[in-house]
């Protein structure tokens, strides 16, 4: 059983077909509101469909063609995109995690929702994130949008063919997985927090204290960055290494061993000098701290 996207021919007879699968026993997904519209004999309350003319459904592949081939031209199944020439026409398929995260969205609206149609521009512009506390909790997607420092807006989509931004979300909800393609700011990241985790690893060296603005910077730093996937081999050990002295700060040593584990894994497959130097400084502030 997977969820399936039909599209209707217009708005007016999705609810139509709604009740056609559900009397069929199916299940199926259609948000809708309810509007206030005036008519010659008053006013009077209509359901209305929030996503257009789109509906899923749940159920076994088979079922959902045999839907399509009754129905057509007013119902039509949408199909994946082909890869080449050889490859199989197949209905998509929107997996349970993405539905799920798609419907928690969705349902935190109490009117219209808006829907996007996302090209490919856009979900390549921003990052792809988590959100890791209040009603979206646990949901994932790109940023669509920035508001004060690095919260916005995430765009929560349905393979390329929908998608739904959530309200605002407030940064200290926000988890960075993935920097955007061709982005820089992963070494911008780096480079600023650098000089604040050189400073208080010198100070828990002399067993001083550390001024509390700098384990606030380096707590953000861990909660946003804690899950982050990079792209080379190289950027994977500098943030590792960064991520290591990060948990030795803030007294995390079963998470800072995980850390050490993971980079002596991929030592030997570096080749750069500066990879291991800074890989071998790593290993010797965690020994000074820990053994």
């Amino acid at each position: 059983m997977n969820w399936f996207l039909l599209k209707t021919h217009s708005a007016s007879t999705v609810l139509s077909f709604r009740d056609k699968f559900r009397d069929a026993g199916l299940e199926v997904y259609l948000p809708t509101i309810q509007k206030v519209e005036n008519t010659r004999y008053g006013d009077k309350v209509v359901e209305k469909p929030v996503m257009f003319s789109y509906i899923f459904m749940r159920s076994e592949e088979g079922r959902v063609v045999e839907f399509e081939q009754k129905y057509r031209p007013k119902l039509t199944a949408i199909w994946r995109k082909s890869k080449s020439k050889m490859d199989q026409k197949r209905l998509l398929v929107i997996p349970d995690k993405q539905m799920q995260m798609f419907m928690q969205t969705v349902g935190q609206y109490q009117n219209e929702v808006p829907f996007l149609q996302p090209s490919n521009d856009m979900l390549e512009k921003g990052d792809k994130v988590r959100i890791i506390g209040g009603p979206f909790e646990g949901v994932e997607g790109i940023l669509l949008s920035q508001q004060g420092k690095d919260g916005g807006r995430i765009l929560v989509r349905i393979s390329d063919v929908l998608a739904v931004p959530t309200l605002e979300i407030e940064p200290q909800m926000i988890e960075v997985l993935e920097f955007a393609k061709g982005s820089h700011h992963f070494y911008q990241k780096m480079n600023s927090l650098a000089p604040r985790v050189e400073k208080a690893i010198e100070l828990k060296r002399q067993g001083q204290l550390i001024p509390i603005e700098l384990t606030q910077a380096i707590n953000i730093f861990v909660k946003r960055f804690r899950n982050l996937q990079t792209s080379t081999l190289n950027s994977r050990v500098r943030f590792l290494s960064m991520l290591l002295q990060c948990y030795l700060i803030l007294n995390l040593f079963e998470d800072a061993k995980k850390i050490k584990n993971e980079i002596e894994q991929l030592q030997p497959k570096l080749k750069s000098e500066s990879m291991l130097t800074l890989s071998a400084e790593a290993f010797n502030i965690y020994n000074q701290l820990v053994m």
